[in-house]
This record gives structure tokens, C-alpha cells and sequence, in this order.
């Protein structure tokens, strides 16, 4: 079956179509056969205007010529189904469908929009001058402008940096920055300073304080403690001193000063060895350094790797502590979507 189209009212077609034997070879029909059309709207059957030329150009090819200006049926906005009917081929009765075509049936949306109304409408338009504008501006202006673009955003990489290591100031920390910076410090803090802390970090600097107050430590409180505790401060060997006489008599029944009294209790605390451990603890020192990270400032440096907490004296750029981050699993940090910790609500 072919499709001839969609044409013209009025119009001329013409096709050709085969017929063969049961093998296949091509043969003449021993009995036409008649042509007829079926117009599908109604299922009218026409015959006017069909010539029908069998075995041209060759043996088993035949031309059909349909003219759709020889009957009123040939209407337009309708489809034609054209078939043989009755003929006889190698012996046998043949009905068959050989070709399909309409009459301005395809063509009827672009009819309704290409009326000439909206033809002088699009005229009126001026549509060609709009276009040649669009172009002129494209072609100057918007192409200057996106230069112009391109030239100032060219370095914006090089600028910032891989995750963002050539920001330098971002105006002051967010709210969730200094959540995620102060629980970072919290963990810190809360970390067991290691047996062998960093030669002058503050782990090391506040387990020297911590060693002075246990009975193992070079300060061994508890120690002192026993032995100030030795001094009778009731009975009436130091009574007296205490009372503003001028002597007293020690349970050695020795005689003494009250000066003495009191150099030889400050003596037994204030030994040269007692001294020279407080000094090497540098306590002043270490007290005002832990009164400078209380109140220090804390950022987070990005452009190190991994990131680290940095703490400075307030309002200086003095450094106090600068300590890489890790996240929970202790795996460095260096974006800002590391999971840094959890809170657990206390059992």
C-alpha cells in the first residue's frame, strides 16, 4: 500500500502497482478487476475519474491516473483509500488496497493560523527590523558586556582557592563557624593530656602544676601537709610566741626566739629544693598564660592542612595555641562539612 499525499482539491495523482503469481514471478491480470475509491467519511465508492492502464510500463506493473476534478465526491478536509476490486490473478480472486491519500485534510492548523489576518499582523510586526536590532545589539553591546565580565571574574579561582585557601578575611565568623570552633576547643580541652606532652605546650606547662599537688609530684601536698600538721598550735610550746612573749620552750625543752619559732616553721616548707621547684615551674607565667587563652581570641586557619584552631592573645596577633582539627574519628579536617562531634545526653 503506498501514500500518494496529501493534495489540492482538483487535483491530479498517479501510482503504479505490481501483480504477481503465487511464486512470486510478475504476471498480467486475466481479469481486471475494477478500481474504486472509498472516500471515509461516508464510505462513498468512486469510480469517475480513475484510468486504469494495465501492464505499463512493463509485464505486471500497471499505472493508475485519478482525477479528483472529475467528481463532486472528490471533497476536500477527507481521506480516499483507493483499491482493486474483483480481478482475477494466476487463477485466483484478488481484493487488495493499493494506496491512501486526502484532500487538503494535513494542512488544516497551519490554515487556521496563515490567514491573511494574521499574515498583515505579523507584517505590521516588523519583524525583519526587531531581528536586525537583536542582532546589532548582540553583536556590540551584550559581546562587550560578557568581555568585560569575562576580564573581571577571570582570577576569582586563583582568588579563593582550593576550598577556599585564599580567603584571608570573611568578615567575622558565623554562628555555626564558632559553634563548630568552640566545640572544637571543648574537645581539646577535654582531651587527657598524653604521658609525654610537646616540650612548652600548655599540656605540658598544666601537668607540671597538676605534678605539685599529687603525693607522687616534686610539690607532694600531701606530704606538707603531714608535716604542718606536726605543728601544735594549742599546747603551750608555741602558745606563748603566739600570745606575743618573748620566748618559748620547744618540746625539746630547748629555748628559742619567737623569730626562730617562726623561721623554723617556714623552713621546713620553704627548702632550697621546695624553691627552686616552684621556680622552675614558672607559675606566674603559666597562670597568665591560661588567664590569655581564657580570653583569647579564636579563629580557624584554613589555608593550613589540615585546618587548625588558632588561639590569640585578645585582640593581637600574638599566637597562644595552634592545634590541628580532627573530627570524631580523629581524621584531619579540611572542608567545612566534617563531622566534628555528637552530642550524647548524659545517662
Amino acid at each position: 500500500m503506498k501514500y500518494l499525499g496529501d493534495i489540492a482539491e482538483d487535483a491530479t495523482i498517479s501510482f503504479c502497482w505490481s501483480t504477481f503469481d503465487k511464486n512470486g514471478a510478475s504476471v498480467t491480470r486475466s481479469t481486471d478487476g475494477t478500481i474504486k475509491i472509498r472516500r471515509h467519511d461516508d464510505g462513498t465508492a468512486i469510480t469517475a475519474g480513475i484510468t486504469d492502464t494495465e501492464d505499463t510500463p512493463d509485464t505486471g506493473l500497471h499505472e493508475c491516473i485519478i482525477d479528483t476534478s472529475a467528481h463532486a465526491s472528490y471533497t476536500a478536509g477527507d481521506d480516499y483509500t483507493v483499491w482493486l476490486d474483483g480481478a482475477v490473478i494466476d487463477g485466483e480472486t484478488v481484493n487488495a488496497v493499493l494506496a491512501v491519500f486526502s484532500i487538503e485534510n494535513r494542512s488544516q492548523a497551519l490554515a487556521t493560523v496563515c490567514t491573511e489576518t494574521r499574515l498583515a499582523e505579523l507584517d505590521a510586526a516588523n519583524l525583519p527590523s526587531d531581528v536586525d536590532a537583536i542582532l546589532t545589539d548582540t553583536g556590540t553591546t551584550l559581546e562587550n558586556r560578557a568581555i568585560a565580565i569575562e576580564t573581571d571574574t577571570a582570577d576569582i579561582q586563583s582568588q579563593i582557592g582550593t576550598a577556599g585557601a585564599g580567603l584571608s578575611d570573611l568578615g567575622g565568623m558565623s554562628t555555626g563557624m564558632k559553634a563548630e570552633v568552640n566545640a572544637e576547643v571543648d574537645t581539646a580541652l577535654n582531651t587527657a593530656i598524653p604521658g609525654s606532652p610537646t616540650a612548652d605546650s600548655i599540656n605540658e606547662r598544666i601537668a607540671a602544676i597538676d605534678n605539685l599537688t599529687q603525693a607522687s609530684g616534686a610539690g607532694d601536698l600531701a606530704a606538707t601537709k603531714v608535716k604542718t600538721d606536726g605543728l601544735n598550735f594549742t599546747g603551750t610550746d608555741v602558745k606563748a610566741t603566739l600570745d606575743g612573749e618573748e620566748t618559748v620552750t620547744n618540746s625539746a625543752s630547748r629555748t628559742a626566739s619567737k623569730a626562730d619559732v617562726s623561721a623554723l616553721a617556714l623552713a621546713s616548707i620553704c627548702t632550697e629544693a621546695r624553691l627552686a621547684e616552684l621556680d622552675a615551674a614558672k607559675l606566674p607565667t603559666d597562670i597568665d598564660f591560661i588567664k590569655n587563652v581564657q580570653e583569647g581570641d579564636v579563629s580557624i586557619d584554613t589555608s593550613a592542612t589540615p585546618w587548625q584552631a588558632v588561639v590569640k592573645i585578645k585582640g593581637t596577633d600574638t599566637e597562644l595555641i595552634r592545634k590541628d582539627l580532627a573530627d570524631k574519628d580523629g581524621n584531619n579536617i579540611a572542608s567545612v562539612n566534617a563531622l566534628i562531634g555528637r552530642y550524647t545526653e548524659p545517662s
